[in-house]
């Protein structure tokens, strides 16, 4: 479901950073303030372009064998954000929006977006005590970007996005994205049957077909956006797509 939420409180960041140094302190990991307890601090920091974009990824790859389905990005859709030009990275919103943290030079998490007010925190498991100051951290980019409202996807099972949504003032709309997952192997796919007059057949790489494809994206999204240099730049750059 989505949720929503009004109004922002500029000292929150603070706050939600604060109380990570508890937690943090609490599980036995040092934040770089002159104790020592160990271990490395956790770190945060902004989206560094296209050197960024393989870590997150694997990241990405890393969370979805962690989490039910739909609690993260396929990599697909982070490919898309940064591959649809001739190079690779966001664009200037989106790189605003997006932010890393660190701990020992591994990403734990990472606040993404896709424009507008929806906000998409990602946090490793083992490390959810981040969630709330991701999301903070989201909130306040937007606040920044001139929002004045959020929205967050919140799953039945997701407990802690649960918890931090109703502490930070969500509350539940009618609408939401849907999704929808079949694990390969776990029954038989049926052999397709064409129309007459259709053929399957891989892409091509020529400006015909990407032409094509890119007119099916603007009219299944109704958008008028896409034109053949963006299908071509993603088919090109995105590692998600190889030769046949």
């Amino acid at each position: 479901m989505y949720t929503v939420r009004g109004g922002y409180d500029t000292n929150e960041r603070a706050e939600s950073r604060e109380q990570r140094v508890k937690t943090d302190r609490a599980v036995g990991v040092g934040l770089g303030n002159g104790e020592d307890w160990g271990v490395d601090r956790v770190i945060d920091r902004g989206y560094r372009g296209v050197e960024d974009f393989l870590p997150v990824r694997d990241f990405l790859s890393e969370l979805r064998g962690l989490l039910p389905p739909g609690q993260s990005w396929d990599v697909r859709r982070w490919d898309g954000s940064n591959c649809h030009t001739v190079e690779i990275g966001l664009d200037a919103e989106r790189t605003a929006r997006t932010h890393l943290w660190e701990h020992g030079g591994r990403i734990v998490a990472v606040a993404m977006a896709e424009g507008g007010t929806v906000v998409h925190p990602h946090v490793h498991p083992e490390w959810m005590h981040l969630f709330n100051e991701v999301v903070v951290w989201s909130e306040n980019a937007g606040r920044i970007a001139g929002d004045e409202i959020s929205h967050l996807l919140v799953w039945d099972q997701d407990a802690v996005a649960r918890a931090v949504a109703t502490e930070r003032g969500y509350v539940e709309t009618t609408t939401s994205e849907y999704f929808r997952a079949a694990r390969f192997g776990e029954w038989p796919i049926a052999e397709s049957v064409l129309p007459g007059g259709y053929e399957l057949r891989s892409v091509r790489n020529d400006p015909t077909d990407h032409q094509r494809v890119a007119d099916i994206v603007n009219a299944a999204f109704g958008r008028t956006m896409h034109v053949e240099e963006d299908h071509r730049a993603l088919v090109q750059n995105s590692p998600s797509y190889r030769a046949d």
